[in-house]
């Protein structure tokens, strides 16, 4: 709960607390470190982190199939974890897509096994593939290279997307519905032909207006800056103004939930607007004014 709170400091006091007690089961042990590495800072801690991330995964790994039937499963339980977190420290800190790709395939694979059967872990570790093709879309050195990585990075967040739906995560569909709104609007940049563009903004807006439901539905301030922004994004390549976007609107206006840093992060992406604000548009900016 602590963690989930971004109480950090107190995360790694108690840990340290649970690991000096002899008392304390070994499972809960590796697990209080295991929270006490991802509490650390990562803008400057980041290499500690990643070296006891490493290093727990190697003291597990001895571990399993040696302590009993319920410490081995939370062992294993713990080994998904670590290989997530792992994966994310290569991919955003090492950036080193490729080992990322491989602890996040592995954490698949372990979630997906009969012992574990994590659904909430499977999507995590899709949602990480995704961003791992993300990633190597923009080395690609062709826009086909650059296609094949997108349509992956799209089949790991619809994969994240079916199991965040069918477990009622709302925060995995927030996420996901918000990078696959923005990876559609990439596509509709680069589609060729007028039915190819309506198709991946059509695609972008349902995305999008998710995203921005459950935002306002949860009362989620950023997850609302990200998908309201996409739809407008939307209006200002279409030159319109929808209305499904007025009616998000309006409940978030209803709502009052959105904080002023989120409301200047919107205002400010309409401000550096280069596209040239016609009638639809300004009735945009007056819509989003009453959102104060």
């Amino acid at each position: 709960v602590l963690y989930m709170n971004r109480s950090f400091e107190e995360v790694i006091e108690i840990a340290k607390t649970i690991c000096d007690n002899p008392d304390v089961e070994l499972w809960r042990q590796y697990r209080a470190k295991f929270l006490s590495s991802i509490s650390l800072d990562p803008k400057t801690q980041a290499e500690e982190k990643h070296n006891k991330l490493q290093q727990l995964l190697t003291d597990i790994e001895k571990l399993i199939g040696h302590e009993g039937s319920e410490s081995d499963y939370q062992l294993q339980l713990l080994e998904c974890e670590i290989c997530n977190e792992f994966g994310k420290s290569f991919l955003f800190y090492k950036e080193d897509s490729e080992s990322a790709k491989e602890y996040f395939e592995r954490a698949l694979s372990l979630n997906r096994s009969p012992v574990i059967a994590n659904r909430k872990g499977e999507a995590i570790a899709h949602g990480f593939l995704g961003d791992v093709w993300q990633q190597k879309a923009k080395l690609a050195e062709s826009d086909i290279d650059w296609e094949k990585c997108m349509v992956n990075a799209v089949d790991s967040y619809k994969n994240n997307l079916d199991i965040s739906r069918e477990t009622g995560q709302d925060a995995g569909i927030l996420r996901m519905t918000s990078m696959l709104g923005n990876i559609e609007l990439l596509f509709a940049a680069k589609d060729e032909t007028e039915q190819a563009r309506n198709i991946s903004i059509n695609n972008a807006r349902s995305y999008y207006e998710e995203s921005s439901i459950v935002a306002v539905r949860t009362k989620q301030s950023i997850g609302f800056m990200f998908s309201i922004i996409g739809l407008i994004k939307i209006e200002l390549f279409a030159d319109t103004f929808g209305e499904g976007l007025e009616l998000i609107l309006n409940e978030a206006i209803e709502q009052k939930f959105i904080t002023d840093e989120v409301f200047e992060s919107i205002e400010k992406f309409i401000t550096e607007s280069t596209l040239t604000l016609g009638a639809n548009n300004t009735e945009l900016v007056n819509s989003l004014q009453r959102l104060k």
